[in-house]
């Protein structure tokens, strides 16, 4: 994947066991389009493709410690295509936004996969390696919640009890967010600029 352009979105999910294959993540996640030799190749950890928030995507899931970690790599120029759908540009209102349809399937992915945390980036210098392996790596982070947040990933999860350990200036909660049963799901900004 190195040398294209892809953003990602990364879940870290503790509370799945390792019987439940990397295909049945991604299901729970909201891939569709899985066969068998789709579910052969991710449970090999060789790149495949499916579809997620109706984008092609292209998943991996590995092991990080006590995490099953899923990520979800999409193209850039989808994301884009999405965002500037009929020529116009984010609307204010989130539910609104012409990239909707992505932020309510990582939304959902949260709340079946129940991750400690996930983030989706929106920059291509975070979806390499070295941002989501090391930089942005839940394991290798002494603070992730305040780590993670203040970093402004295009979209950020934290479970409960993350959420709980925030210690961010006021100022700093200008951002769009949308409703979860549990922690907090907020993007890297507000209006026009949620998303970076």
């Amino acid at each position: 994947m190195r040398g294209e352009k892809h953003l990602a979105a990364v879940f870290y999910v503790k509370e799945v066991g390792q019987d439940v294959s990397a295909a049945q993540l991604m299901e729970m996640a909201g891939a569709t389009g899985i066969n068998a030799g789709i579910a052969k190749s991710l449970e090999a950890g060789q790149p495949t493709h499916c579809k997620w928030a109706g984008l092609r995507c292209m998943p991996l899931v590995q092991s990080q410690g006590a995490y099953r970690v899923l990520k979800i790599f999409i193209w850039q120029s989808d994301f884009v295509r999405m965002r500037i759908a009929n020529g116009e540009t984010d609307p204010e209102d989130v539910e609104k936004d012409h990239a909707a349809l992505l932020a309510r399937a990582f939304r959902d992915a949260c709340e079946k996969l129940h991750p400690e945390a996930a983030y989706f980036v929106t920059h291509l210098h975070q979806a390499e390696p070295l941002f989501l392996d090391g930089f942005y790596s839940l394991p290798k982070l002494a603070d992730p919640a305040n780590e993670l947040y203040k970093s402004r990933i295009g979209m950020l999860y934290l479970d409960e009890a993350l959420s709980r350990k925030l210690d961010v200036p006021p100022y700093v909660h200008v951002r769009d967010s949308l409703p979860v049963s549990q922690g907090l799901l907020v993007f890297a900004g507000k209006g026009a600029k949620r998303w970076i």
